[in-house]
């Protein structure tokens, strides 16, 4: 027996599913598990909003009642327990919602729980079971260890940073530059940025051009080839292996799927 009754496993995408920007109110039957990556609009639980942002990692209980206002794509989980397990009882006290500083960790987790759920190969149910205990003990743990820390101080520095990259995503960016928006040496900016954001700089560009991207597939006419040089990727190919390696899905299938919904 595995710790886990598995009910569904997947990668959300609510444009594929809702064409109206409000999603209906229905019950929590089960514990949904959502892991979110882009950026627009809230889910709302027993009437209260939470922001859909980059990381962030929601956990509602049975008996709650949701919905969601405008578009969004996650990873998600939705299961009960087998029987009580000191993970849940933590964190089921209400529906809350957990910032994942270790955004590639769990983003992994998540994306193999997604792969062994759609082949289910042999053993599925306790390989998910397994990285599900994971993924909740990682979320009790970063919660102990994210809470100060004398690198706290440079925060502002590192917010300066993640907007610096934001307004340059089209550009060939060295750590140098990066680090010199941030006001630090390039090797302490870089292992700053990583304890306290859980990823390198690297990693956090790659998301937010991927997000640009994602964006712009699906709400203008460029070309994929425009998009992926506007987005700051060297070459259409590497764009399209990248997100399909972060959305299971390519650029093109992505917006042709959506074309087919309206």
């Amino acid at each position: 027996m595995t710790l886990f009754h598995l009910i569904e496993v997947g990668y959300y995408v609510s444009k594929q599913f809702f064409k109206c920007e409000t999603t209906p109110l229905r019950p929590v039957d089960c514990f949904d598990l959502e892991f979110y990556t882009t950026e627009n609009g809230f889910s709302f639980i027993n009437g209260v909003a939470y922001p859909h942002r980059i990381g962030n990692i929601l956990l509602a209980a049975p008996g709650s009642n949701r919905y969601s206002k405008k578009s969004f794509e996650c990873y998600f989980i939705k299961f009960m327990p087998t029987f009580p397990t000191d993970e849940i009882e933590a964190l089921s006290l209400a529906p809350l919602v957990y910032k994942a500083f270790n955004y590639q960790w769990f983003s992994g987790l998540f994306s193999e729980c997604v792969q062994e759920f759609s082949y289910h190969s042999a053993g599925w149910e306790t390989m998910i079971s397994g990285k599900l205990t994971q993924i909740l003990a990682g979320i009790l743990r970063e919660q102990k260890l994210y809470t100060g820390g004398s690198l706290k101080v440079y925060a502002d520095n590192i917010y300066a940073a993640e907007e610096f990259m934001k307004k340059h995503l089209k550009e060939e960016l060295t750590l140098a530059d990066i680090a010199r928006s941030a006001a630090l040496s390039p090797s302490f900016f870089h292992k700053t940025f990583k304890e306290l954001t859980g990823q390198t700089p690297w990693r956090f560009l790659q998301i937010e051009r991927l997000k640009l991207a994602r964006h712009l597939v699906l709400n203008s006419r460029l070309s994929l080839d425009k998009i992926a040089d506007l987005c700051g990727f060297c070459s259409r190919q590497y764009f399209d292996t990248v997100f399909k390696k972060e959305f299971h899905q390519t650029p093109a299938c992505l917006r042709k799927s959506v074309k087919r919904i309206i």
